[in-house]
């Protein structure tokens, strides 16, 4: 699956659809935090899928790190170790304000006990 968080689209679709790869937007405005409804439908793909999930935006320094964020929040890290788990793969990744909305909320979920990112 691979999920477009930005709404402009760059690039030809057709040959990720040729190779079976659904594609599915998730978009939400640059530099604002994502509504609820998008976040749950995001926390369903990642519970629910059990193959690679490959999310992006345009830089690749916001949205697609927050969303990778809030799913390492729901699976057991804290804020700050979700952000420092992607900034050692992204630098840059995560302004101060989304930092300020990953340490405000409040996972959805019942937290376990571990947390990766590959």
């Amino acid at each position: 699956t691979w999920v477009r968080c930005c709404e402009e689209s760059s690039y030809d679709e057709a040959p990720l659809r040729a190779r079976g790869i659904q594609i599915l937007d998730l978009s939400f405005p640059d530099g604002e935090a994502p509504p609820k409804p998008l976040i749950s439908k995001w926390l369903e793909l990642c519970l629910n899928y059990d193959r690679t999930i490959a999310v992006h935006c345009v830089a690749g320094l916001g949205r697609a790190p927050l969303l990778v964020a809030i799913a390492l929040i729901e699976s057991g890290c804290d804020a700050m170790e979700a952000v420092e788990i992607i900034r050692r793969r992204r630098r840059g990744a995560i302004n101060r304000l989304q930092l300020q909305y990953l340490q405000e909320y409040t996972p959805l979920r019942k937290k376990n006990s571990s947390c990766a990112m590959m």
